[in-house]
């Protein structure tokens, strides 16, 4: 099993993200507004087991969503369908956290992931990247 990480700080408070980010169906926050995405079945974006069908690029994804709580400010996805990446048995977690000494947010994306051992270290270093570029979009969107 590997783990792919990425922690930020943004600047405002775990619930102005939360209430931006909650939605699992909502992937345009990640994407910079590009691409075209729904959640099959007509479900919501918060219903555990809600499946976010996302086409970025030329590729699609198919995601399933795990876990939900608003609790926590947390929620947890896998991929259903092929991966974009030679991987198996990945499953991310979103999850903000307050700062409690400045009011702002510490956000993490942690995924871990199976995958053949020649190619553990350059998918892991490529969902860092993207976690980055998604992250940035996040910050875009909660700053406008």
């Amino acid at each position: 099993m590997t783990t792919a990480y990425f922690g930020a700080v943004l600047p405002v408070d775990v619930d102005t993200v939360w209430a931006i980010a909650r939605d699992f169906g909502n992937y345009h926050l990640f994407t910079s507004g590009r691409g075209e995405v729904f959640v099959e079945e007509g479900k919501r974006g918060d219903c555990v087991g809600a499946i976010r069908n996302a086409t970025l690029d030329g590729g699609t994804v198919r995601q399933r969503l795990i876990s939900h709580s608003d609790f926590d400010h947390r929620y947890q996805y896998e991929f259903c369908g092929d991966p974009p990446f030679p991987f198996e048995n990945y499953l991310a977690t979103l999850h903000f956290r307050p700062v409690v000494q400045n009011g702002q947010t510490f956000a993490e994306w942690t995924a871990t992931f199976d995958c053949n051992l020649d190619q553990r270290e350059i998918i892991r270093h490529q969902l860092e990247n993207l976690f980055a570029i998604w992250f940035n979009s996040l910050n875009s969107q909660i700053r406008t």
